[in-house]
């Protein structure tokens, strides 16, 4: 049995259709990546800014208020 022309342009409406699959799966792969990599790097400058703020307590004169300075600068950052 011959295929129509229609057959044939189902066809390719299919095969494109599972290459467009793929490639949405691979950028969904890709995507989660990147939003588990933003997190794991939010979290590490949070840490860091609490980190500063303790040592910028303990610490008197202009070198505690920018220590604190520091901090607020990387809870700034941890948010975007």
């Amino acid at each position: 049995m011959e295929k129509s022309a229609a057959d044939t342009k189902v066809e390719e409406i299919t095969a494109y259709i599972f290459q467009v699959e793929k490639q949405m799966t691979a950028m969904l792969k890709h995507a989660e990546g990147l939003v588990k990599k933003n997190r794991e790097t939010s979290q590490v400058l949070f840490e860091l800014g609490q980190s500063i703020s303790l040592f910028g307590q303990g610490e008197a004169d202009g070198l505690g208020k920018a220590l604190n300075e520091v901090t607020v600068f990387s809870c700034i950052f941890c948010v975007l």
